[in-house]
């Protein structure tokens, strides 16, 4: 029973301080306001804060939860965007912003008021701003080498500036504005290597689209074509069997290569290599021959006696690629499939040699 009063008797201090630092300020909320309004003693509240720093750090802790503000955001610039629209959402609706203002002040001259602000503002809410962060390098959103500490610094930077020069521009519009200066759009994330992904059939289709309509004005035929084949692909998609291998950039698909060991033209222990395409950005990296190169070896370990490819005459760089590992032109001919006169390729390489 007397735990729970204690309990209680923290809570009532806790809920206390929201109203007085609300209609006082932060600088004249003092202990003994705080302990009138609870109904306790000064002395109990310093047997849990000594100071005065500590209890606010806590009130505003308990004002600004931290579950509130993550975000599960997979992009780290929606998620940091995230994350800074909820703590503003919460300093329009909350006395929160006064006492963090008051926190930092105080923090320049008061060494318990400093070591509160880092204990409970600076490395006790660390993780959630780190968070997104981390995330964008395990996907390859950014680079390996990206400091994650330097860009939180900057993140707090800008936010407490703000709050103590001009609390009313913490708006929406803010928080992107900050998180683009952090994370500039243009740059430049690291290589990944993915298996499918829900998004993946339409990415792959529009690097194809896109691609073969600028070059050879194929348009909806050919994008209608290659959604058809590889929703159905997909549809019956064995790991066993099948290959299906993406290779991203900032989360966005910019090369693909399949393996199909199901197709109903594959005869003979054979396989069908399909939608090979690497987005013209990224041309002359070595992606397409990696990518090659992983599609060659499932196929010899899946016991393949063959890989079948349809293409068509104009693409000299991939006719390299084929031609270098092994592939051999075996028929040719001329058709409108698409919309386009164009000359039919089938190149096949022989696993069993």
């Amino acid at each position: 029973m007397a735990r729970t009063r204690s309990r209680e008797k923290k809570e009532a201090i806790l809920d206390a301080v929201a109203p007085l630092v609300e209609s006082e300020g932060y600088n004249k909320t003092r202990i003994e306001h705080v302990a009138a309004a609870a109904g306790v003693g000064k002395q109990t509240i310093y047997r849990w804060w000594p100071a005065k720093s500590d209890l606010m750090a806590e009130a505003y802790t308990r004002m600004v939860p931290s579950h509130e503000l993550a975000s599960g955001a997979e992009d780290p610039r929606d998620a940091l965007t995230e994350i800074l629209r909820n703590s503003f959402r919460i300093f329009r609706k909350t006395p929160a912003p006064r006492i963090l203002a008051g926190l930092i002040a105080d923090a320049q001259s008061e060494p318990a008021a400093a070591e509160a602000l880092y204990n409970n503002l600076l490395v006790g809410r660390r993780g959630v701003i780190t968070a997104p962060f981390r995330r964008g390098v395990e996907s390859g959103v950014l680079p390996d080498d990206f400091d994650m500490e330097a860009a939180a610094d900057q993140l707090v930077a800008a936010v407490w500036y703000k709050l103590l020069t001009d609390p009313q521009a913490l708006t929406d519009a803010f928080a992107r504005q900050v998180v683009d200066r952090i994370l500039p759009r243009d740059a430049k994330g690291k290589l990944v290597m993915r298996d499918y992904f829900p998004g993946a059939l339409g990415e792959v289709c529009a690097l194809q689209s896109r691609y073969s309509d600028e070059g050879w004005g194929f348009g909806r035929a050919f994008e209608l074509d290659r959604a058809r084949e590889m929703a159905e692909f997909l549809g019956r998609f064995d790991h066993e069997r099948d290959l299906f291998k993406l290779v991203c950039r900032d989360g966005r698909v910019v090369a693909a290569i399949a393996v199909d060991g199901g197709a109903e033209e594959v005869t003979g222990g054979g396989s069908l290599l399909r939608w090979f395409i690497v987005d013209g950005a990224e041309r002359g990296g070595g992606i397409g021959r990696q990518l090659l190169s992983i599609a060659v070896e499932h196929a010899r370990a899946r016991g393949y006696r063959s890989i079948a490819l349809h293409t068509f005459d104009g693409l000299e760089t991939a006719r390299y690629l084929y031609e270098e590992a092994g592939f051999r032109l075996v028929d040719e001919e001329m058709s409108d499939r698409w919309g386009a006169l164009t000359l039919q390729q089938v190149f096949v390489l022989d696993l069993t040699e």
